[in-house]
C-alpha cells in the first residue's frame, strides 16, 4: 500500500506527500518503504512530510516511516502542564 502510494504520487506529478501514518520499525533506514521514501525524496524531487507517530511520550515510540532520514518528520510534545484538568 505504502510504496504502491508513493510510486502513484510520483506518476500523477505530485511534488508535496503529507502522511499521518506510522508504524513500529524494528531495522532504521533498511527495506523497501525506507529505500521508496529515499528516491521519493532525492531522487523524484517531491517534498515529503510523515508524522512522528502516536506511541509517546517515552523513548523510542517514533515510528517508521519518520524514523527514516529522507521525509521530513512533524511531531508534537504535551507537557502536564499543557493538560486541563
Amino acid at each position: 500500500g505504502l510504496v504502491r502510494g508513493l510510486i502513484a504520487a510520483k506518476k500523477y506529478g505530485c511534488d508535496v506527500i503529507n502522511l499521518s501514518y506510522g508504524e513500529p520499525s524494528w531495522q532504521f533506514q533498511s527495506g523497501r518503504v525506507a529505500d521508496t521514501f529515499d528516491d521519493a525524496v532525492n531522487r523524484w524531487g517531491m517534498t515529503v512530510l510523515v508524522a512522528a507517530g502516536n506511541d509517546g511520550p517515552a523513548l523510542s515510540t517514533l515510528g517508521c516511516p519518520g524514523s527514516l532520514s529522507a521525509p521530513i518528520t512533524v511531531g508534537a510534545f504535551l507537557s502536564g502542564d499543557m493538560m486541563v484538568d
